[in-house]
């Protein structure tokens, strides 16, 4: 039973052979063989009918030259959290300080009592600062929202553009839940800094939204088929802003799944 396990594992089921196996939330590490609490594992056995192995290091998912690049510290960050780093990245941000972000997005962050950022967000906000591309996978509930909204945020306080010009940000998710639950996190975070945003689905009336949207807004979060009715009908236009001086993201879409 689940119950007998060591801290930190938890019993599944390979949905191709149908065999259980053992999964360490703590170190990511699976094997076949039920782990023990008394005395250091062993190395796992292999699966049946053979197989690769079920138990991974940093250097199963870095190479040399990738891991070679960073500092030791980075290097161990990296392969603690399962980080993949393209070379000539900033290094994570494992403080809000160092981040350097708006007092009021500060104080809304402390409010909310976290510590420190996620490592997702520790990891993207740096790259998506700079303007570059960032995919980033991680489970539910690993801060992967504010990952990408906060970079927004920043770069949106910074310009200032006119939000009646039409909205500068766009982020797409591919339910309403989704798309509602990104507004929730980005009204709590983004609200007292200013950052006006609406959440287009469909299921709900245009009307409703469309105004919502002719007051100003920053940031659009929608659903994909609602998007293409407002964009087919002419009431949302994706343009981008004129290009900034520094290279920048001309718009920030996101996929939070």
């Amino acid at each position: 039973m689940a119950g007998d396990l060591p801290p930190g594992w938890s019993e599944a089921k390979d949905p191709n052979s149908g065999n259980t196996y053992f999964w360490n939330t703590d170190t990511n590490e699976t094997r076949w063989e039920r782990p023990v609490a008394s005395g250091p594992p062993g190395p796992p056995p292999p699966p049946p009918g053979g197989g690769p192995q079920q138990s991974y290091g940093a250097s199963d998912v870095f190479s040399d030259t990738e891991l070679t690049h960073m500092s030791s510290s980075v290097q161990a960050w990296c392969a603690k959290h399962e980080v993949h780093l393209p070379r000539g990245a900033p290094d994570p941000f494992t403080t809000f300080e160092e981040a350097n972000l708006p007092p009021s997005i500060m104080a809304d962050l402390a409010k909310a009592g976290f510590p420190s950022p996620s490592p997702i967000q520790a990891a993207s906000w740096g790259l998506a600062m700079r303007g570059q591309d960032v995919v980033g996978v991680a489970k539910t509930g690993s801060g992967k929202t504010l990952a990408f909204l906060v970079p927004a945020f920043v770069r949106i306080m910074k310009e200032r553009p006119d939000p009646r010009a039409g909205p500068t940000t766009l982020v797409m998710a591919p339910t309403r839940e989704l798309a509602t639950q990104i507004q929730e996190e980005c009204r709590k975070f983004g609200a007292t800094s200013g950052m006006n945003s609406v959440c287009l689905y469909g299921g709900a009336p245009k009307g409703g939204q469309l105004a919502e949207m002719r007051r100003g807004m920053y940031i659009i979060i929608v659903t994909p088929g609602r998007l293409n009715d407002f964009v087919e009908a002419g009431q949302v236009r994706l343009q981008p802003p004129p290009q900034p001086p520094q290279p920048q993201p001309q718009q920030l879409a996101a996929l939070d799944a």
